[in-house]
């Protein structure tokens, strides 16, 4: 009884530092993303109040703080997201519509990073039972994360797969893949290999917590080299 009262203790303490260390993770992301933007909107601002700024180029740094403003709130929407719970009412979806109108979502990105993406989900073949507007923002975030890392001239992949009583729905691209030391951290709220200022870390995160939120999952595979589906 005392042995099983102290396990009892200590994983209650595990969880409690967890929980702590989650939140801190979540925070020092958050102050990150923010910060940047942040701080050139303040240098803009001082610098247009001061009269520092050439006629010329007050436009260029009026552009320049609405593009921080909107990389501000892409941030804020994004933690909404992440911390929502309760989704809308699921109905019975098809794949291949889904599919479809994602593709037409990001189609000017397919054209500026010259990529192909091609599906091969047939119309009526696969049935989900969730909420489309989520379903498509979470295979959207899929496709674009697919896009970043494909060279021009690439092509990504989406295809449909059975196992058991599962539809999976693959997003398969040709890029440099993921590290092992890094595939159990892609769900994690912040976490992004992306340069400064080109990723928020909250796609994947997202993504994970929409599927889960209808009864699926999120898997990878990938090999460094090698291309992640």
């Amino acid at each position: 009884a005392s042995t099983h009262h102290r396990l009892v203790e200590e994983q209650a303490g595990l969880i409690e530092a967890e929980k702590h260390r989650s939140v801190a993770i979540l925070a020092a992301g958050i102050a990150h993303e923010i910060n940047n933007p942040l701080s050139g909107i303040m240098q803009c601002a001082q610098a247009l109040r001061d009269g520092t700024v050439p006629e010329e180029r007050k436009q260029e740094y009026l552009d320049a703080i609405l593009e921080a403003v909107g990389r501000l709130k892409s941030v804020v929407e994004g933690v909404r997201d992440y911390a929502r719970q309760r989704p809308a009412l699921p109905n019975d979806l098809d794949a291949a519509e889904i599919v479809s109108s994602c593709l037409r979502m990001v189609a000017p990105l397919c054209e500026e990073a010259g990529v192909r993406v091609e599906s091969s989900v047939e119309p009526g073949a696969v049935r989900i039972r969730a909420e489309g507007a989520q379903l498509r923002k979470a295979l959207g975030n899929l496709v674009i994360n697919a896009l970043y890392f494909s060279a021009r001239g690439d092509k990504v992949s989406i295809s449909a797969t059975r196992r058991g009583y599962m539809w999976g729905i693959a997003v398969a691209d040709h890029g440099p893949g993921i590290p092992k030391e890094n595939l159990s951290k892609v769900t994690d709220p912040f976490f992004t290999t992306k340069p400064p200022g080109e990723g928020t870390g909250l796609g994947l995160a997202i993504t994970y917590g929409v599927l889960r939120s209808f009864g699926g999952e999120l898997e990878l595979a990938s090999e460094a080299g090698h291309g992640t589906t």
